[in-house]
C-alpha cells in the first residue's frame, strides 16, 4: 500500500510540474501631447464601450495573460474604429481595414506600437505626440 501512495505522489508531482509557461502582455495608451485625449471604440458605425479618456501625461494600461502561447500582437479593441478626439473638437478615425486615407500612425497596426519582447512578458506602448494632433488637424 506504501508503495502505491509514494508512486501516486510521484504521479502527481510529474504531471503537475509540467505545466505551460504563464505568458503575460502589458498595454499602455500614453498621451504625450499636449492635448485632452478621447478615444471611442465602434463597431459597425455604432458606440459601444466606454471611451478611454486621456488628461495630458496619463496613460491607460491593459494587461493579458495566458498559458501555452505568446502575445506578440497589439490589443484586440473589439472594434473596427477608433475615433480619436483631441480637446473635444479636433478628431481623426484609425479604421481596422487600411483606407485610402491612411494615417501615419493607425492603433490597429503593430508597427505602430513600441515593442518591448521578452521570453514570458511583453510589453507595447502607443504614445500620442503633438504630432497625431497636427494631424489630425491638416485632415479636418
Amino acid at each position: 500500500m506504501k508503495k502505491y501512495i509514494t508512486l501516486f505522489i510521484i504521479i502527481v508531482l510529474v504531471v503537475t510540474s509540467c505545466q505551460d509557461p504563464h505568458y503575460t502582455a502589458k498595454y499602455f495608451i500614453r498621451n504625450n501631447s499636449n492635448q485632452k485625449i478621447t478615444i471611442q471604440k465602434f463597431y459597425s458605425e455604432v458606440e459601444h464601450i466606454e471611451p478611454i479618456v486621456l488628461d495630458v501625461g496619463e496613460f491607460k494600461m491593459d494587461s493579458h495573460g495566458n498559458r501555452g502561447g505568446g502575445n506578440d500582437i497589439v490589443p484586440n479593441f473589439r472594434a473596427d474604429s477608433l475615433h480619436v478626439v483631441f480637446n473635444d473638437t479636433v478628431s481623426i478615425t484609425h479604421f481596422y481595414i487600411v483606407t485610402g486615407e491612411d494615417l501615419n500612425r493607425n492603433m490597429f497596426l503593430s508597427s505602430s506600437w513600441i515593442s518591448q519582447l521578452s521570453e514570458y512578458h511583453n510589453e507595447f506602448d502607443y504614445i500620442f505626440t503633438d504630432e497625431d494632433y497636427e494631424e489630425a488637424l491638416g485632415k479636418e
